[in-house]
């Protein structure tokens, strides 16, 4: 069956979050634009909820569901953050789920996988018992004739960055900075980057106008007080989800005297177990489980971060916020994988401060980073990871020459 052409660019929307982290693409682009909600099925129980989510917040805007879409219309352009895929299983995938459910999980029971990965970077293990039995692979060639991958974030693994699965997937990448730029082009020589930085970011209201803005949304907070921004990453490892919250909890409980303590959990999070919420609300700490949550006021009102892993890291240095890195247990297999992979967010320990659970000297260093004027270390700390702003390319020029540059000269095949 031939696929209709559609002369529209297509947004490929797999989570809520994505329409505040494509804010600034849609608001640019006219209105030949179309959001195509991924409402596939997966086994990862992170994506319950989400469909019904974004529907919600696209309210009357146009949207398709992708099941919709695939195998009867191409767009002309197609934007997508390559969360997308369909689970396949095949002979090699079943069989490595065999030996990962079997020899992988004898390694990981007698400890092998540990001392494999210690020794020489790998467990050997497959996976173990939280193997797939299936592939993963991207559709966005069957629904786009120019394919931009858009970026979410730059806590990405030196080693393995981009996935290989990705190969021949894009005609376009958007880059945060020249390190995402660099490890694409070092693996898929003959695909075009352009690096835009992080564009949600880079149009914050004032701190005082963000200030009054979450101190809107949020009733308990005092306004007398500094607010810190207790943002965790997600954990997807058995045993070990939400560890990174519940060993920091009473620690941070017990700064709540003095400060605002406002809490993001990560989506995928709340997801998984959402009595985390009552937990933490218990605790007196004000959370913030707002789908459609303007990042970049949150972090604009916010005196100091407190992070540990994931994009938030990379997010709170874009902007120039204070910030101190939380970490994991040394013995925690999520702590032991990260090194070994040489995650970016990772890496920053090695420029940021970062404390144990049973540290005490946290607290001091959180009165000394809130009173100190640290701008000059954290432009340079900016720098570092997204270079000189004047180098990025902006993310309206992207939009109004770029892409309609595309619709209009991409020949239909």
């Amino acid at each position: 069956m031939t696929q209709a052409i559609i002369d529209k660019v297509a947004i490929l929307l797999v989570w809520p979050r994505e329409l505040n982290q494509l804010k600034p693409l849609i608001t640019s682009l006219n209105d030949d634009l179309v959001f195509i909600i991924d409402n596939f099925r997966y086994t990862e129980p992170e994506r319950k909820g989400r469909v019904d989510n974004l529907v919600k917040l696209l309210g009357n805007q146009q949207y398709v569901y992708l099941s919709e879409v695939i195998g009867v219309n191409k767009y002309r352009v197609l934007i997508s953050t390559a969360q997308t895929y369909q689970e396949y299983v095949t002979f090699h995938s079943y069989i490595r789920y065999i030996y990962a459910i079997t020899v992988g999980r004898f390694f990981d029971v007698i400890g092998m996988s540990d001392y494999l990965l210690a020794s020489i970077g790998r467990p050997f293990n497959g996976g173990g018992i939280k193997s797939k039995i299936f592939e993963m692979r991207q559709i966005e060639r069957m629904i786009g004739l120019t394919t931009i991958c858009y970026p979410k974030g730059l806590d990405v693994n030196i080693k393995a960055y981009p996935p290989e699965r990705l190969r021949g997937v894009f005609d376009i990448y958007l880059c945060h900075s020249s390190i995402d730029r660099d490890l694409i082009n070092s693996k898929f020589s003959d695909t075009k980057c352009v690096v835009i930085g992080n564009p949600k970011y880079d149009n914050p209201p004032s701190v005082f106008r963000s200030k009054h803005i979450i101190s809107n949304d949020f009733h308990d907070i005092n306004t007398s007080k500094p607010i810190l921004l207790w943002i965790p990453t997600h954990i997807n490892i058995q045993g070990e989800s939400l560890l990174n919250i519940l060993i920091w909890l009473p620690a941070i409980t017990q700064l709540s005297a003095k400060y605002n303590i406002v809490i993001r959990p990560h989506p995928k999070s709340l997801a998984i177990d959402s009595k985390i919420m009552k937990k933490l609300n218990q605790a007196g700490l004000i959370v913030d489980s707002r789908s459609d949550r303007d990042l970049c006021v949150l972090y604009q009102a916010s005196d100091l971060v407190l992070a540990d892993y994931g994009s938030s890291v990379l997010s709170a240095i874009y902007m120039k916020k204070k910030l101190l890195l939380l970490n994991m247990p040394n013995k925690t297999k999520f702590l032991r994988l990260r090194k070994n992979k040489r995650q970016i967010d990772q890496e920053v320990r090695n420029d940021a401060k970062s404390f144990e659970y049973n540290d005490m000297s946290l607290y001091k260093n959180i009165k000394d980073s809130i009173e100190q004027d640290k701008d000059l270390e954290l432009t340079r700390l900016k720098q570092k990871y997204f270079g000189n702003d004047n180098n990025l390319k902006k993310i309206s020029e992207v939009a109004d020459n770029f892409i309609g540059e595309l619709l209009g000269t991409v020949q239909i095949e």
